[in-house]
């Protein structure tokens, strides 16, 4: 019989993709939309990431490589049936099979709270219950039919905290799940570059979800492995789920600071400018227009 750990994440994340392929546009919304396909396109047509090219020096896209590169397969189902269509067709159809990719991404996530709520020891009801609040009451459904970065980034960053949580009967993932861990954590970042405030949190939380909670929890039950002192607890944690997960965030931020290094001369200037310019705005006015305002605001579109 199959475990409900993987047969209700599965049937969640069928169930919410094909909600929104029945429901997508199969268009592009904004020009940020266009620019990630053109990259798209120009990787899948020509291998290569200069989107232009002007006085013989190449153009880049100012987004990360990771969404367009996760859409190449779609990119691929759509110049492939183009040639069965009117000439013309080939801009709608590869635009329409690329703009598939966010609901199989959104409804992946769904299943992944799913499962996340189970490994947590939550019910299944319950596990159901949240996974169709994410995937049909908040701004994942609207998002999913876009070809914006949100959708993956966000898929990305959920499983770098879901990939670590223990299977049932285990008290602790493997160092396996824990590099997977940190990896999807860290490529993120190659999908939208601010993923990244969130990789210090995600380090805190392995800390003590993968160190510091068992080793209290041993040491304030007096119940410490035969010759093993605080200490060797605390180290031989870190050994098991810090150490992976840092290997992993590591090869994820080594891969994106090789292609920003290749492309814009160092590892720390993405498509956007210096990382140093980053923070530039004024963190009143973001919390507001993020929190608040009424043209986004979490409070009133994810109530």
């Amino acid at each position: 019989m199959r475990s409900p750990h993987l047969a209700l994440p599965l049937f969640i994340t069928l169930l919410l993709t094909g909600i929104y392929l029945l429901t997508t546009g199969g268009h592009f919304y904004a020009i940020d939309e266009e620019q990630m396909f053109v990259l798209t396109e120009t990787i899948a047509t020509r291998g290569s990431f200069a989107v232009g090219e002007e006085q013989g020096v190449p153009i880049y896209s100012k987004f990360g490589p990771g969404q367009s590169l996760m859409a190449v397969p779609f990119f691929g189902i759509g110049w492939a049936v183009a040639p069965l269509f009117p000439p013309e067709s080939y801009i709608y159809l590869t635009r329409a099979f690329v703009s598939w990719l966010n609901p199989f991404v959104t409804g992946a996530t769904g299943g992944l709270i799913a499962q996340a709520a189970l490994r947590l020891g939550y019910s299944r009801r319950s596990a159901i219950i949240v996974a169709l609040i994410y995937g049909l009451a908040t701004l994942a459904w609207p998002h999913s039919k876009s070809f914006f970065a949100e959708p993956l980034a966000a898929a990305l960053t959920f499983a770098g905290f879901a990939l670590a949580l223990p299977p049932p009967g285990q008290q602790r993932a493997g160092a396996g799940r824990w590099l997977a861990a940190g990896l999807c954590a860290a490529l993120a970042c190659s999908v939208k570059i601010q993923a990244g405030l969130l990789l210090p949190l995600l380090g805190l939380w392995v800390i003590w979800e993968g160190v510091l909670s068992r080793a209290a929890r041993e040491e304030w039950t007096g119940r410490l492995p035969p010759h093993h002192s605080y200490q060797q607890l605390l180290f031989t944690g870190a050994i098991r789920t810090v150490v992976p997960w840092l290997l992993g965030a590591l090869l994820g931020l080594d891969l994106l600071g090789s292609y920003q290094w290749l492309l814009f001369g160092t590892p720390l200037r993405s498509g956007y400018g210096d990382a140093s310019q980053a923070f530039s705005g004024y963190l009143s006015v973001g919390l507001y227009g993020l929190i608040l305002s009424p043209g986004k605001g979490i409070i009133w579109y994810a109530p």
